[in-house]
């Protein structure tokens, strides 16, 4: 985890407040055995973790990025960008708690 300025936890420098992000960058592996899952079962559980992590867009700034055929050992990555390290806690959690979840792994 990075820690960058500007952000909430602010701090008094002469006549300026300082703010302070944190960003973090979550890179997932999926499990080759969810790729031989049938495709309307592969598209719910894609459904489900979109809903899951556009429901953190108002938490956190959020970049999704698919890193198919660039990495070998990840396939998403998450850039995330927020006031406190909470968000990124609360968003791991709720990832692994789809049913794509089971599939993933931290790169």
């Amino acid at each position: 985890m990075t820690t960058t300025q500007p952000q909430a936890n602010s701090k008094k420098r002469g006549d300026q407040l300082t703010k302070r992000q944190y960003v973090r960058f979550a890179f997932y592996k999926v499990d080759p055995m969810w790729r031989r899952l049938p495709p309307q079962k592969q598209a719910e559980h894609k459904q489900e973790l979109l809903e899951t992590i556009q429901s953190f867009n108002r938490r956190m700034l959020l970049r999704p990025y698919s890193l198919m055929g660039t990495r070998a050992d990840a396939e998403l990555l998450l850039w995330q960008i927020a006031e406190s390290p909470i968000p990124f806690q609360e968003l791991a959690a709720a990832i692994m708690n789809t049913a794509m979840g089971g599939y993933l792994t931290l790169a």
